[in-house]
């Protein structure tokens, strides 16, 4: 009897690690793996600055609207009702399309695709995007298993995999630092920031939080019986989750600065296996490649059950089955995947620059509300997207 308290310490502690690392892999996808690296490669001297901006946008940023969503149970309908029942359902589908089927799926099967096409030179994209959604079909037939399935299996190989690439590249040789012109500490603090907003974890925060608080109450069910318990235990996990991708995104931003002037030319979506093979040689490569397809294939299951169940229960109201929806929001993935990466991302970049600012404002005002009763949130909303539609010369 004397070993149960120590017992129950290691087993709240396998699960907080279970959740954290199954909300890492949540958000550890295509996004995550380009943009970080890619700051790292541009920021040169200042990238210190350049990574503050990032982690702004790409960390603080998506678990502030994690802790905000955990206040309204993770549903979106609540959270978005407040700025009136036709914004709210517009702003519900503009954020589930753009993160789900013709957004950051198609994305990350294409980064997949560009990665492993270094490696298999005769890869053709239309076949590769084809099994891709046949694999994703099958994995996510059981919904409920995604979680525990991420937490436990692939994120461990994931990660090993990229400590094995940042680390290779520190034995090597330092390399010349590229030093970007007329750039100050102020640019590059903006230059991470808008980068941070491509990554798209906000969205990630506001797609993954239904799936997210069910997997919480699944992994923590003592903490069920009481709604503040939950959603400290909630926020203890999310801060080990993302803390663990700004701490991804260090490493990976560091290697990019030390191989600057081997990467500058070269296309956003193969940077990460450039870098292994100029550390790790044709085998390294090889390997991170794999990495890319585990990274871009935990984002597509997560992306997929929220978007399946978001459409399949709200907008349906179950009238047709899951696993139809699954399959329909799978074949447009494959449709919007026969676009080349730098369409699919100039249009994500495009939608975020009018949307971003405004979700902002919503994330803030929604917290205020429920943590200090702060009523506003329609003329905050409103202005915000009036003045991001000026400054853009829509209007």
């Amino acid at each position: 009897m004397s070993g149960s308290p120590q017992t129950a310490v290691w087993k709240n502690i396998g699960k907080y690690t279970t959740f954290g690392m199954a909300l890492f892999a949540m958000f550890f996808g295509s996004g995550n793996i380009v943009f970080p690296i890619f700051v790292g490669v541009n920021a040169g001297s200042q990238f210190w600055a350049a990574y503050a901006g990032l982690v702004l946008t790409a960390v603080c940023l998506p678990l502030f609207g994690l802790v905000s969503l955990s206040l309204y149970d993770g549903k979106l309908k609540a959270f978005f009702g407040r700025v009136g029942a036709l914004p709210s359902w517009f702003l519900i589908a503009v954020i589930f399309l753009l993160a789900g089927p013709i957004g950051v799926m198609p994305r990350c099967i294409l980064i997949s695709f560009g990665s492993l096409q270094r490696v298999f030179p005769g890869l053709e994209l239309f076949w590769f995007a084809l099994g891709s959604v046949v694999v994703i079909y099958v994995l996510c037939l059981r919904p409920s298993r995604v979680i525990e399935v991420v937490g436990r299996v692939l994120t461990p190989v994931l990660l090993m995999t990229l400590l094995m690439m940042v680390f290779s590249s520190f034995w090597g040789e330092v390399q010349p630092v590229q030093v970007i012109p007329s750039k100050s500490w102020l640019d590059a603090v903006g230059f991470g920031f808008a980068q941070g907003y491509n990554t798209m974890d906000l969205f990630g925060a506001f797609v993954f939080a239904d799936i997210a608080m069910s997997g919480a109450r699944q992994i923590f069910p003592t903490a069920t019986a009481n709604m503040q318990v939950l959603i400290r235990t909630y926020m203890r996990a999310s801060i080990l989750g993302l803390g663990l991708l700004a701490l991804v995104y260090l490493g990976v931003g560091m290697v990019g600065v030390r191989y600057a002037h081997l990467l500058t030319e070269e296309r956003l979506d193969q940077l990460l296996s450039l870098t292994a093979l100029y550390t790790m040689g044709r085998y390294g490569e090889v390997l991170v490649s794999v990495l890319v397809g585990l990274a871009c294939l935990t984002t597509v299951i997560s992306l997929t059950v929220s978007f399946s169940r978001f459409v399949c229960e709200e907008v349906l109201a179950a009238k047709l089955g899951y696993p139809w929806v699954l399959l329909g929001a799978l074949c447009v993935t494959f449709v919007a995947c026969q676009f080349d990466f730098a369409p699919v991302q100039r249009f994500i970049s495009q939608v975020l620059e009018l949307l971003m600012p405004a979700l902002i404002v919503i994330t803030v005002c929604n917290f205020l509300h429920k943590r200090f009763h702060f009523s506003m949130v329609k003329t905050p909303f409103w202005l915000t997207l009036f003045l991001t539609l000026l400054c853009k010369g829509y209007l």
